[in-house]
């Protein structure tokens, strides 16, 4: 009974599709939901990052898997200043008291 229930929801993460066998028969494949794109860990934006599963991002090129920038992979521009913006004002703020 548990390996039932662990079969079941392992098949309930996967997708279902249907598939005609050359022979003619119906039959079902169990394929990998597709992955949500990456987001900003501080704004939670959407990076400009392909829509991949770990495993396939790793046959790609390094220059397909992030931007060439500090924190490429991480942050988007905007996030990056926003940062920058918040550390020297605080930083300015300190140097003032």
């Amino acid at each position: 009974k548990i390996y039932k229930f662990i079969l079941k929801t392992y098949l309930m993460k996967k997708r279902k599709l249907y598939r005609r066998t050359p022979g003619g028969r119906v039959t079902i494949i169990y394929k990998s939901r597709k992955h949500d794109y990456p987001k900003c860990s501080v704004s939670g934006k959407r990076l400009n990052k392909p829509r991949l599963t770990p495993k396939e991002l790793r046959n790609l090129s390094r220059t397909k898997r992030r931007v060439n920038r500090p924190f490429g992979d991480r942050l988007p521009e905007y996030s990056r200043y926003e940062i920058f913006k918040r550390d020297v004002l605080k930083f300015l703020n300190e140097s003032q008291q």
